[in-house]
Formats: C-alpha cells, sequence, structure tokens
C-alpha cells in the first residue's frame, strides 16, 4: 500500500505546477467571445458586468455598439471608453444640427436698406388698423416688392392703445420709392383703405425712417 506523500513533497509539487509557464491566450475577438456576450445594441449583455455602457448604434451611423474589446476588457475605464467615442455622437441632434447649418448660412445681405415705420392712430382705431393689416396690408406689400421684416405694439401706454412699428426691407432707395409709388396707385389698396375708413380715418401720423445695417449686427431672422 503507497503511503500518502509527505507535506514537503506536496509543496514542492505545487511550486513545480505553479512556475510552468501558462498558455498565450489570443485577444478577445467577437469570434472568440460567447454569442451572449457580442450580441450588439444590448447594453445588459455588456462583456463587463460591472458596468453598462450605452451602446451608439444611432449615433449617425458612426459605430454600431462600442469597441467589442473595451467592453469585453473589465480593466478599461469609463474614461478610456469614452475616449473612443466621436465628438459628434455625443452632440444632441438639434446642437448637431444647427453646427451643420452654421457653416452653410449665407452672408448677411447689407446691400438693401431697411425702412422703420411708426404709425400713430386715431384714439380707438388701433384695432382696425391691426385688422387691416392683417387681413390687407401685407399682402399688398408682398405683390409690390416691399419684405415684411417684423411688426410690434408697444407694451406701455399711452403708445400701447394708438401705435404700431413695423420694419419692411427694400433692395435700394430707389426700389423702395418705386414700391411706395406702385402700393399706392394699387386699386386694391385704394378699395381696402377706402372700406376700413369708413368710419373716420384711421392713421393720423406716419414717422418713417430708413436705416442701413451695421457690420456687426447679427443675421435677421
Amino acid at each position: 500500500m503507497a503511503k500518502p506523500a509527505s507535506p514537503a513533497f506536496q509543496s514542492a509539487s505545487r511550486r513545480d505546477s505553479s512556475s510552468k509557464p501558462r498558455k498565450a491566450t489570443a485577444p478577445a475577438t467577437p469570434s472568440t467571445i460567447p454569442q451572449k456576450l457580442a450580441r450588439p445594441n444590448s447594453p445588459s449583455r455588456c462583456g463587463n458586468p460591472s458596468r453598462k455602457y450605452n451602446h451608439l448604434s444611432q449615433a449617425r451611423g458612426q459605430m454600431n455598439c462600442c469597441n467589442i474589446e473595451l467592453c469585453y476588457n473589465p480593466g478599461v475605464k469609463r474614461r478610456t471608453l469614452l475616449k473612443t467615442i466621436p465628438a459628434a455622437a455625443l452632440l444632441a441632434p438639434s446642437l448637431w444640427s444647427e453646427a451643420q447649418n452654421a457653416g452653410a448660412r449665407p452672408a448677411q445681405d447689407s446691400s438693401g436698406v431697411y425702412e422703420l415705420r411708426v404709425y400713430h392712430t386715431a384714439s380707438g382705431k388701433l384695432p382696425d388698423l391691426l385688422t387691416r393689416f392683417r387681413e390687407h396690408t401685407i399682402k399688398i406689400f408682398d405683390q409690390h416688392g416691399m419684405k415684411s421684416i417684423a411688426y410690434w405694439i408697444p407694451t406701455d401706454e399711452p403708445d400701447k392703445s394708438n401705435t404700431l412699428i413695423y420694419i419692411l426691407y427694400h433692395p435700394s432707395r430707389e426700389a423702395a420709392a418705386a414700391n411706395w409709388k406702385s402700393f399706392q396707385d394699387d386699386p386694391n389698396w385704394k378699395s381696402v383703405k377706402e372700406k376700413s375708413e369708413a368710419n373716420g380715418k384711421i392713421v393720423e401720423k406716419v414717422d418713417s425712417t430708413y436705416m442701413a445695417l451695421a457690420d456687426f449686427s447679427p443675421p435677421l431672422r
């Protein structure tokens, strides 16, 4: 009957077995990683069970999944993983669109002129003036090449009750003069003006100022 090995012999055997060179292992690839771990677009099946990274399958076609080797290696830090993600993929869709459109925005047209007009109405006639602009005047402006930029009503009295402010765009001062003449001679405008003033004159005074856009002005939307 064979005697059991002595403790000293067992210790030596363990040292011999631990000193043997380990077999070289190939780096992790999709073919060597189990299918459950390599499944794309599944954050809960990432190879690193202690971290759940968001996969970027929809980040503008840049990446279908996070790097499989980084994801499978438990030693990879989050900072290292984030460095592999393109900065564009981290932008919100609205910011990405704005960044793309900023470079394609046309230069501001500084060759034309802007006309600031302030209408002062008779007492109680501002609603009639606003109705006329809303339903007729702006459409007739468009027909005569007069581009409306914006319209405002003051927020404080007494101007709030009797004042309309707006800006028109003209290609030039000469074009502005020709546009206003054709507008005043338009039979449609004459008919609209006559009907709207059946109960009395609406506008008592008009202030007009022509302006050039400053070179540091932000683009007008």
